[in-house]
């Protein structure tokens, strides 16, 4: 009997909406990094009080916890992506944290839920980051895995451009909670992009055959996907005694995943993992010292 297909099957499981959902889940992210920047020290000095001599202190480290942060938590979020079967489950959590910190961030009661609120972000933004790319990689032929990933890291540096612009206009046009309202209404429609995707790893097996031979064809050689195909049937199994005892009664030995990636494969990954350190270290040395940069060359003030 056929499991009945749910409704909006076609396009909520085609690849274009799943891509579309995470590109947006990672638009989101960078455009909430970098739109923190502009009107935070209209939120530090303005709405907490705090002397603006100790912008650019508060600022540096902001910017510099949701990195730490970042760096902590990304092999625990990524051991236990692999271990879940859906990946809409920790993706919805995952946003569903970004909401709460931003809410949390855009309220500012207090320095400790500033602080509070950007852990939640830095949290949640690692663990978007690792599910979304899970994702990608579940749906993806191996041929089209550079294009695809090309096509994301656009929205991804979209993210980075607009956020601080949008956020620096909306604050000077519309007020402080017009401007949150920006980041709010992206990440409510990430949430929703989740809930309608489908993946075909989420939809039940349909299939009624089973895999167990036939009694009545025991003289039948069964054959899958990894059987050669110019293989002898009449050729006997090897005796045991063929094997030798050593290399029978010696284990391989097991290598961890980070071990195997630094040592087998080196130096391709240690490269990779160089250059996105120092992309990340440029984009927060301007972005922390962007702001007070330019209160000094256009407003005059010196920390």
């Amino acid at each position: 009997m056929e499991t009945r297909q749910p409704i909006g099957y076609r396009w909520r499981s085609s690849k274009f909406f799943i891509l579309a959902t995470v590109g947006l889940a990672l638009f989101a992210e960078t455009f909430l990094y970098g739109f923190l920047v502009p009107i935070l020290a209209h939120m530090l000095e303005v709405r907490l009080g705090i002397d603006p001599s100790e912008t650019q202190k508060y600022t540096t480290t902001l910017l510099s916890i949701h990195g730490l942060l970042t760096v902590l938590v990304a092999p625990v979020v990524a051991h236990f992506a692999d271990k879940t079967p859906n990946r809409k489950v920790p993706l919805l959590m995952a946003l569903t944290l970004c909401l709460v910190g931003t809410i949390l961030v855009a309220w500012t009661p207090s320095v400790w839920a500033l602080f509070l609120g950007r852990y939640l972000q830095a949290v949640g933004g690692s663990a978007t980051w690792i599910v979304c790319f899970a994702i990608l990689l579940d749906c993806t032929a191996a041929e089209n895995l550079g294009k695809i990933t090309g096509i994301t890291m656009t929205f991804v540096t979209a993210g980075i451009i607009s956020g601080p612009t949008v956020a620096g206009v909306l604050l000077e046009l519309f007020g402080y909670w017009a401007t949150w309202s920006v980041p709010m209404i992206i990440l409510v429609l990430d949430i929703i992009a989740p809930l309608l995707m489908i993946q075909t790893r989420d939809l039940p097996s349909t299939s009624t055959k089973t895999d167990t031979p036939s009694p009545l064809n025991g003289d039948e050689t069964i054959t899958d996907e990894t059987t050669a195909l110019l293989s002898d049937n009449t050729s006997p199994p090897p005796k045991p005694d063929a094997v030798d005892p050593v290399d029978r009664d010696t284990p391989s030995p097991r290598k961890g995943f980070h071990r195997i990636i630094l040592s087998d494969y080196a130096p391709t990954p240690s490269t990779g993992y160089i250059r996105l350190g120092k992309h990340g270290y440029r984009i927060n040395v301007f972005l922390s010292s962007t702001p007070v940069f330019l209160s000094c060359r256009f407003i005059g003030y010196a920390p």
